[in-house]
């Protein structure tokens, strides 16, 4: 069986109900992650790119906060969080 033919039985849904329901449960560490690698990288690239990380790792952290959100609202009973 090839890449190809794995990657076509995966059920997408499935995942991507998985990650959100880790973003929704693990969103500050994901968020504090997502900190650590830019400043990380900003480091190591001499500061040059300070501006795009910044911008990079505040679009990674609302997309996360985005399917959190998501998440929250899915589950029965349960309203997302503001």
């Amino acid at each position: 069986m090839s890449l190809f033919d794995s990657v076509k039985k995966l059920n997408l849904g499935d995942l991507k109900d998985k990650a959100a329901d880790l973003a929704a449960k693990h969103e500050d560490k994901i968020e504090q992650g997502i900190d650590k690698a830019a400043d990380f990288i900003d480091t190591r690239t001499g500061h040059k790119h300070s501006d795009k990380l910044d911008s990079g790792a505040d679009k990674l952290k609302q997309a996360t906060e985005k399917l959190g959100d998501q998440a929250r609202h899915d589950e029965p009973g349960q309203k997302p969080e503001k």
